[in-house]
């Protein structure tokens, strides 16, 4: 329940800064002036992206906005993604929230929504080696990490062994 309430906070924090940074383009015409705002994720499988998707819903609707929350079939379709990523900017957002697979991936359309003065704002890992994205909306990996071990500490008695199993499907 807590990451859930964290991913929805999330969003609303990325649909917020977001929509403050954007600039009319022209786009949120066809829905009697609403803000349309493209986001990209890295998934939806996950309760984490669906929770995400839901926080930008209630975000997008407690703003006035209209999204479109697309992300590809696997964290590892980093092609998918990118095609997902070039069909928002030919819809002339007003900003777009993006989750990067791969950073350098993205790299040539970030300069494109740049070149279109259409604002990027990265989440989850950001956008590294750029910078066009305005923000980033991301969860301080080190505080967590922190967190959890004095979480699990206490829970343990402050003794006793742990082993932590973890994967990421594209870095290297």
């Amino acid at each position: 329940m807590r990451n859930k309430l964290i991913a929805v906070g999330g969003a609303l924090a990325i649909l917020a800064t977001t929509l403050a940074a954007c600039s009319s383009s022209g786009a949120d015409d066809e829905e009697g002036g609403k803000p349309y705002v493209a986001i990209v994720s890295k998934g939806f499988q996950q309760q984490f992206w669906q929770a995400v998707e839901q926080g930008a819903q209630q975000a997008a609707k407690e703003y006035g906005a209209r999204i479109t929350f697309e992300g590809p079939e696997s964290e590892s379709d980093v092609d998918e993604q990118v095609q997902m990523l070039q069909t928002a900017l030919s819809r002339d957002p007003d900003a777009i929230g993006f989750a990067a697979l791969d950073s350098q991936a993205s790299i040539p359309l970030m300069m494109q929504a740049e070149q279109a003065d259409i604002p990027v704002i990265a989440f989850d890992s950001g956008v590294e080696d750029s910078d066009v994205p305005v923000t980033t909306a991301a969860t301080d990996n080190k505080a967590a990490a922190a967190l959890a071990a004095k979480r699990m500490a206490a829970e343990i008695g402050d003794k006793g062994q742990v082993a932590i199993v973890a994967h990421d499907q594209t870095s290297v």
